[in-house]
């Protein structure tokens, strides 16, 4: 019967026919998530950047749930803009949100992106918000999980 035996993962058999020699097979290359495993991502790296996934999904559930409570409360969602419905329910932190915004990142976030945004339904707006946050959480999430060890033996 042929022996086998594994050096630095490449695999070398011992043919029992005299002369053919060992036979040696390449080793496979590493999957491109393990990529993320090596160094800084190995142990609390994974964990804390999952947990910020975590933390990004559980606000995109929070801004869902925000939608559900509104339109219960009556909102039209598709019929009313969010600017509007913004300056109805509390017009001092729409004015506070547009002067911190051009004053300190830059005049033309607000006009051309912001507004536009303030001027679709609720929905819209809400969609886009979810969007920013369930993404990049999602992202988070599948990169840095964990993976479950294979046995040898069981």
């Amino acid at each position: 019967t042929p022996s086998a035996f594994r050096k630095n993962c490449v695999a070398v058999t011992h043919d029992p026919v005299p002369g053919s020699g060992p036979r040696r097979f390449a080793k496979r290359p590493p999957l491109m998530s393990n990529a993320f495993r090596v160094g800084f991502f190995e142990g609390g790296a994974m964990a804390f950047l999952r947990g910020i996934g975590w933390m990004l999904l559980f606000i995109a559930a929070l801004i869902v749930a925000y939608g559900i409570f509104i339109w219960i409360g009556g909102a039209p969602l598709f019929e009313q803009t969010g600017g509007e419905y913004w300056f109805k329910a509390h017009s001092e932190s729409l004015n506070l949100a547009q002067a911190v915004i051009q004053r300190y990142l830059h005049p033309s976030v607000w006009d051309p992106f912001l507004v536009n945004v303030l001027l679709w339904p609720i929905a819209g707006g809400l969609g886009l918000v979810f969007a920013v946050f369930a993404v990049p959480g999602l992202l988070l999430v599948s990169l840095f999980r964990r993976r479950r060890r294979r046995r040898l033996m069981r």
